[in-house]
């Protein structure tokens, strides 16, 4: 931005050395962001990790299921990796720090560098995948922490300061590096990061290295952890994403308290409502919000009334746009909490409320009574085919990348037509056939034009 509008850049950043009670006192004095800068800099620390990489079956990544699918996949060596990150001190009596979980997982040794160059080893007291965040603990007298801020607060246009260690430029301590920018968007969702998605998006410069830094406001306040960028090339090109504050606070405090994540949960499986499946509902081209494809039985979802069809389009005070802010929204709402939720039924508005569980104990016992589909979303599928002639069966909307199913081969799209060669015209007849399974279940599965059997185990 510097090189493109130089002088544009000036004009604002003097105009933020205003508002912040930073701008020089006399003509002789250079304005700068320094004072801030000086206050900041000692809570954010330098990450370094050693960890192996567990084992991962050859064909992980691959989107087609294996040719046979009684071949068993054998699993690479587990392999030794070293990388590198950023953390923020948000206890200094206790030696707590916040990073990214991405950061730390599958660490064996951690070595954390303070800006005055002490180097400590750190452990892990808890993580949480789905909002990439961990809470480390250092032994160690004399930290710094920051002031946090109100994440809630934050506005697109406000000046931000993400610090971190990019590309392990400082991982000797003395300084950290610091980069300026603005908040360029809010509640940023559907990047197709697995987790949870509520990011705050800045053109601050992000960097490797700088995952699990600070990002913050003008006033010195934390207001988000640097968490990712978007990048053809993996550098910085102006949009990078910080985690909020708000959210990660809420996180910090379940891991200290319980040492692990009590999220809320739904019971439902939804997907995105396109402009050609509103309009195939009855409703208008460009109206939005997310179709619920499943109900999962004795769910929350199920004892409020919610039904496959419906389409939701506010939870609590958050308007539903897509389909990934129904889960973000799930997500961080407190375990026994209620969820009022307003959806379109046959065009017609409703409301309805929902006790929020514990995702934790539901996803548990989902699994034991169904291990075979359980992380699977499924919705009846009924049509005719010039390759296949008329189809009916269970279509697989999601799938869970930990799930039986993904293991096995499936994968969103595909249409399961039989289970242990029996038909299966709907959702019902295939969740009783893997019911009434015993260690296996064998499925013929429709891809595309093609056909082909997945056997999930």
């Amino acid at each position: 931005m510097m090189n493109r509008v130089s002088k544009a850049l000036s004009i604002i950043f003097l105009s933020f050395l205003s508002m912040t009670g930073m701008a020089a006192e006399d003509a002789n004095q250079i304005p700068t962001l320094a004072p801030v800068l000086k206050q900041v800099m000692p809570a954010i620390v330098n990450i370094a990790v050693q960890g192996v990489m567990p084992g991962i079956p050859s064909a992980a990544e691959e989107d087609e299921a294996p040719a046979n699918p009684n071949q068993r996949m054998v699993p690479e060596k587990p392999r030794k990796f070293q990388t590198i990150g950023s953390g923020v001190i948000i206890d200094p009596k206790n030696g707590v720090i916040i990073t990214n979980d991405h950061v730390v997982r599958n660490a064996t040794l951690i070595t954390v560098t303070l800006q005055d160059g002490r180097r400590l080893k750190a452990r892990v007291l808890g993580s949480d995948s789905e909002t990439d965040l961990a809470v480390l603990k250092v032994e160690a007298k004399n930290l710094k922490s920051l002031p946090v801020g109100d994440s809630d607060k934050a506005e697109v246009g406000d000046f931000v300061v993400a610090i971190g260690n990019p590309f392990g430029l400082n991982s000797y301590g003395n300084s950290q590096s610091a980069t300026f920018g603005i908040i360029s968007a809010l509640k940023r969702s559907d990047l197709n990061i697995e987790g949870v998605e509520n990011f705050i998006q800045t053109d601050a410069a992000i960097n490797p290295g700088n995952s699990g830094g600070a990002l913050v406001n003008a006033r010195g306040e934390l207001i988000g952890i640097n968490t990712a960028i978007i990048s053809p090339y993996g550098g910085n090109v102006g949009i990078a994403f910080a985690i909020p504050i708000n959210m990660a606070r809420d996180v910090v405090q379940q891991i200290l308290k319980f040492g692990s994540i009590h999220r809320g949960l739904m019971g439902i499986f939804v997907q995105h409502l396109t402009p050609e499946l509103a309009q195939a509902m009855g409703y208008s081209e460009d109206f939005q919000g997310a179709l619920v494809a499943q109900v999962n039985p004795n769910s929350p979802a199920e004892k409020a009334g919610l039904k496959p069809g419906d389409v939701i389009v506010q939870i609590n005070d958050t308007k539903i746009t897509q389909a990934t802010q129904v889960k973000t929204t799930i997500s961080l709402l407190r375990v026994g909490t209620d969820a009022k939720i307003q959806i379109r039924r046959d065009g017609n508005p409703m409301t309805l409320t929902a006790v929020v569980t514990d995702a934790r104990k539901q996803e548990q016992a989902l699994q034991n009574e169904n291990p075979f589909l359980y992380g699977l979303g499924l919705r009846n599928f009924e049509q005719d085919s010039p390759l296949h002639g008329h189809v009916s069966g269970a279509q697989v909307v999601a799938a869970n990348e930990n799930s039986a199913g993904w293991r096995a081969g499936l994968r969103p799209g595909d249409i399961i037509v039989s289970a242990n060669k029996k038909p299966t015209p709907n959702v019902n007849t295939l969740q009783s056939a893997a019911r009434d399974s015993k260690s296996q279940m064998l499925v013929q599965v429709l891809r595309g034009p093609g056909a082909l059997y997945v056997l999930i185990i």
